[in-house]
Parts: C-alpha cells; sequence; structure tokens
C-alpha cells in the first residue's frame, strides 16, 4: 500500500527529515493551506533538502530552537532529568542517515472539497483549477507523478444520511466538475465515489478513468464506527476484483489497523501521524515476533510518552535498585514541594529518573502509557525510535519529533500492507477493532 502523508506543512527545519521519510505526500489546497504548500514546494525548488541548509536559509529558526531547547532543559530539570541533546544537530545527524532521496516522489493534491464540507463553506471549480495549476506549473518535473483528486459534492450533511435527491444532485455537480478538470490537466484527475452512493455510481466512477488512469478514490463516511466503514470499503472491492480488476483504488483517510489489513488498497492516506504526535503520542510498528501479549499479527500501536499534565504520585511505593521501598510521603514530600525538590528527594532515595512515581496526564490508560509497560516492551519501543537517529528522550517533550517518529512507523506499516494478505474473515467482526 502507498502511504501519502496528508497534513499541512510546517515548513520547518523538522521539514527536510519529514520529506525524506516518505516516499508520497498527499495537500489540501483549501484556503490558507495553499499558501504553506507553495511555501514548501518553493523550498524544494530552490535546492533547501536537508536541515542544514534549511537553518543557513533560515537562520532565526536557530534561535527559535535554541530557545526551545532552554526551556525543556527547565522542564526536564523539574522531572529530575538529565539526558541532553541539541535539537539543530539531532536533524541534520538524522536527515544524513536518511541520504538519498531528499523529498517525496509522487503528490495528491486534494481540492479540499471534504475539509469545506465539514466547515460550511463552498469551493468552486475554478478556485480549483488555479490552485492545481499553479503547484503543478512550479513543480515542473521535480516530482515522478502527481495527481488531483476531483472537485467532488459530497452529499448530504455531516452526521446523517444524503436524500436520493441530494444524492443525484451531488453525483450531478462531481461529474461537471470532473470534466473541466480533465479538460485542463488530463487523466491525473481522479473521481470519489462515497459511502451511501449505490454500486452503480461505483461503475460510473470506473467507467471515467477505464483504460485512461486505472485509479480512483474511495470514500468511506468518517462520521460511522470504523467497522462499518470497513466492510463498506470490502463490498466496494468486490465489486471491482469480480469486474473491474485492474481498477487501482485510493482510500481516503483509511490507514486503521484494520482497514488496512483487511482491504486491498493500493493507496491511502492518513493525518494520524501529526494528530497523534499533538497528542503527546508515537507510533509504533510491532511485527508477529513482537506482540507483547496484543494482536498476533503485524500492526502499529500508539503510546503516550509526554509529560503533559503528569505529576508525581506521593503516595506510590517503589522499589529502588538496593529492595528498599521509597514512597514520598514517607520522606516527608508534601504537594506543595517543588517539583524539581520532589526529583531530587526521590535521587537521594536511591531512585533513577525512569523509576520516578508519576501520575495524571495519559498514565490513567496503562495499556498505552509507555511508562507503564514491561521492560522488554520499552526496549522494544526506545530501540525503533534511537535506530532512526533520535535519543528516546526527546520525543518525550518535542511533539514534531513524535510526528516524526509516527511518520517513518507508519511508513513500515504500509510496505508491509504491500504484500499481506487480506484476511476477508477479519472485517466483519464489527465489535472487535
Amino acid at each position: 500500500m502507498h502511504l501519502y502523508m496528508s497534513g499541512t506543512p510546517r515548513n520547518d527545519p523538522y521539514q527536510t527529515v519529514e520529506n525524506r521519510m516518505n516516499t508520497h505526500r498527499l495537500f489540501s489546497m483549501h484556503g490558507e493551506y495553499e499558501k504553506q504548500v507553495m511555501r514548501w514546494l518553493k523550498d524544494i525548488k530552490d535546492g533547501i533538502t536537508d536541515a542544514e541548509q534549511y537553518l543557513r536559509a533560515y537562520p532565526q529558526h536557530v534561535d527559535l530552537i535554541r530557545n526551545r531547547d532552554a526551556r525543556r532543559r527547565e522542564a526536564q530539570a523539574d522531572y529530575g532529568r538529565t539526558v541532553d541533546w541539541d535539537t539543530v544537530e539531532v536533524l541534520e545527524t538524522v536527515c544524513k542517515k536518511l541520504d538519498g532521496r531528499p523529498h517525496p516522489r509522487a503528490i495528491l493534491l486534494d481540492s479540499g472539497a471534504f475539509t469545506a464540507w465539514n466547515k460550511g463553506e463552498i469551493t468552486t471549480v475554478d478556485d480549483v483549477k488555479r490552485k492545481y495549476s499553479k503547484f503543478i506549473n512550479l513543480a515542473g518535473d521535480t516530482f515522478d507523478e502527481i495527481w488531483g483528486i476531483n472537485l467532488d459534492v459530497i452529499p448530504g450533511a455531516k452526521g446523517r444520511d444524503p436524500t436520493e435527491d441530494e444524492l443525484k444532485r451531488a453525483v450531478e455537480v462531481s461529474d461537471v466538475n470532473f470534466e473541466i478538470l480533465v479538460k485542463e490537466f488530463g487523466d491525473i484527475i481522479m473521481p470519489v465515489y462515497h459511502q451511501g452512493e449505490d454500486v452503480a455510481r461505483l461503475r460510473e466512477c470506473v467507467a471515467q478513468v477505464d483504460g485512461k488512469s486505472n485509479y480512483i478514490c474511495i470514500s468511506p463516511r468518517n462520521d460511522l464506527a470504523e467497522g462499518y466503514r470497513i466492510k463498506w470499503s470490502r463490498d466496494a472491492h468486490a465489486e471491482l476484483t469480480a469486474n473491474f480488476p485492474h481498477i487501482l483504488t485510493h482510500g481516503l483517510a483509511t490507514t486503521g489497523n484494520k482497514m488496512v489489513r483487511t482491504v486491498p488498497w493500493y493507496s491511502g492516506d492518513s493525518a494520524a501521524w501529526v494528530q497523534h504526535g499533538g497528542y503527546g503520542m508515537i507510533d509504533i510498528f510491532h511485527d508477529e515476533d513482537h506482540a507483547f501479549g496484543r494482536k498476533n499479527v503485524p500492526h502499529y500501536m500508539n503510546y503516550f510518552v509526554s509529560f503533559e499534565n503528569v505529576e508525581f504520585d506521593l503516595s506510590a511505593e517503589m522499589t529502588a535498585p538496593d529492595g528498599s521501598i521509597v514512597q514520598g510521603i514517607a520522606l516527608g514530600l508534601t504537594e506543595t514541594d517543588s517539583m524539581a525538590s520532589v526529583a531530587d528527594a526521590f535521587k537521594q532515595a536511591g531512585l533513577g529518573p525512569d523509576n520516578f512515581p508519576l501520575k495524571g496526564g495519559h498514565l490513567t490508560d496503562p495499556g498505552k502509557a509507555y511508562y507503564s509497560l514491561s521492560e522488554e516492551h520499552q526496549s522494544y519501543i526506545r530501540g525503533r525510535v534511537e535506530s532512526m537517529g533520535f535519543p528516546f528522550e526527546i520525543c518525550i517533550w518535542d511533539s514534531r519529533v513524535r510526528n516524526l517518529i509516527c511518520m517513518a512507523e507508519f511508513v513500515t506499516f504500509a510496505e508491509w500492507a504491500k504484500t499481506s494478505q487480506k484476511d476477508a474473515g477479519q472485517s466483519y467482526l464489527l465489535g472487535d477493532l
């Protein structure tokens, strides 16, 4: 499965690492997103392809990172943690480790129809035509492939099924937009088949590309439970396999574990790598040999690692290396003591920073809290992060690095999915997702 990483470019030094970590990128051209996308493209055209080049071109970012490092060191001190690094050096080192392709080779441009629909806004085909043209003209031969998603009209309103009249009108306008965009850009434009439309509409979408690109988008409804999205996606692919086996499919927002494992997508896209990192999580790929008592098939799992809203638990009893029991209350510590002084007291009692008792934040979900896992499980996660060139400690404090880790692990999952056998039976276990 080719995985298009979606998300608006942040246009920062981390961006050059992102560009080397993935082969496929999706950009929404909705509203103000266009400006950031065009800035991203200009940097690539200007030859800014690694962190060192980026920081030479935008030296103000060096000060921003240095200041962030200083604030991070202060926060670390509160938790008694002393592992240190220079973020500029880390980014430059990781870029060198990822030597080779300096940027994605395939681009998928999205009209922003779903974003507009979600916001109750209207996007015109002339606006989409202008934005796609601007990107394609500046890109020239920079990429191996550039695709564009049709300005499809999504039937109905958010949270309810569309009426027959809404379905009919949406199809009519979508087809007019498709003809306009194909006339302008040729066969790189992909029609979209939506959940809620009938099989006859799927055949119409196939007819629009049959013998040309042979490539369509399929869009499950985001407001339905994942099990129903999976079953509908499998039903659509069953129709294609039986009657149009040469047609390739791109799944819009279709990178859940079971969605990838049980539906034969040619490609898909996901913004989860951005979202999960922002939530304080990292995604980690597990193969059959590293299930740790969980799913016995390859999968990715997200783990909370950040210290956001996490504090010390003074009532917890911890065992020090010498076998003694350490408890904050027994040490005379109170809630009014500063975090730094509590950390110092725990250290003097023989605990290391990784063994300090913590509570709050995301630790209420022990199955996903890194600090609640077995030592073997933690070691596996640390090993995957450090193999990318990052010190593990950095993912506790830096959301952008968490984004990068999630991206790399999603790519690994997608690479596995290219050759995986799809298990039809799994898709109908609607309650076991």
